[in-house]
């Protein structure tokens, strides 16, 4: 166990010990307070951990979430291209339509599996990073798809961004995530495009979907399109 867990224990421990004395024998509120809030700090050192998640970890639990929904999406039948679309929970939901459609104008978050906007009907999934989306929220498009796809799951190498008018062009080096199985990236895009998808559509608070991946010389070339 490490030393900071070690002194969380012993200031949860002490806290617990003079608590009860302030509150019952010295009935004292302001100390109790004190012994409170010394058993509050030690508890959240005590449960802290010093070593971050490994990156191949969060890699492979991003993998194995775009499986899952491959599954999905092989069992309904769908192919059309999925929209990503923020709301005010800070997660990111992507809109499937079950045939070509505009993107969808949503005002609230779904509350069922399948929602139907102006007749047309919409699977609604959570992409694999939409909580990460919601997690590092940066100014910077450009930040916050380095932090994600290159320090936190090392999806890649590096990263650029560029807008345009109605578009977002990303430029990934030498990304290493799992080849995405053929349903996922009609829909959804590879793994890569997904992430920086759901943090586009975050901090745009715009829909955005996928509209092409060219591989070239170590990079992948990633639009996005803003509706």
């Amino acid at each position: 166990m490490e030393r900071y867990n070690c002194l969380g224990i012993s200031l949860l421990a002490f806290g617990a010990t003079v608590t009860p004395f302030f509150y019952f024998i010295m009935s004292n509120v302001p100390l109790t307070a004190l012994g409170v809030s010394i058993m509050i700090l030690g508890a959240v050192m005590a449960l802290t951990p010093i070593n971050p998640v490994p990156k191949p970890a969060v890699r492979g639990l991003l993998e194995g979430a775009m499986l899952s929904l491959e599954g999905l999406l092989e069992e309904l039948d769908l192919s059309e291209r999925g929209y990503y679309v923020a709301h005010e929970d800070g997660l990111v939901y992507v809109y499937v339509p079950s045939s070509k459609a505009e993107p969808p104008n949503v005002d609230s978050k779904p509350r069922s599996l399948v929602v139907e906007l102006k007749g047309q009907p919409y699977l609604v999934l959570i992409p694999p990073a939409s909580a990460l989306a919601r997690e590092y929220p940066s100014t910077s498009l450009e930040d916050a798809v380095s932090t994600v796809l290159v320090d936190l799951a090392e999806l890649c190498s590096g990263v650029r961004v560029a807008k345009g008018p109605g578009y977002i062009r990303v430029e990934l080096k030498r990304p290493r995530g799992r080849r995405a199985p053929s349903r996922f990236k009609r829909v959804l895009g590879s793994l890569e495009a997904c992430v920086t998808a759901c943090l586009a559509a975050s901090a745009l608070k715009r829909p955005v979907y996928v509209s092409s991946e060219v591989e070239e010389k170590g990079w992948r070339r990633v639009t996005l399109e803003v509706a």
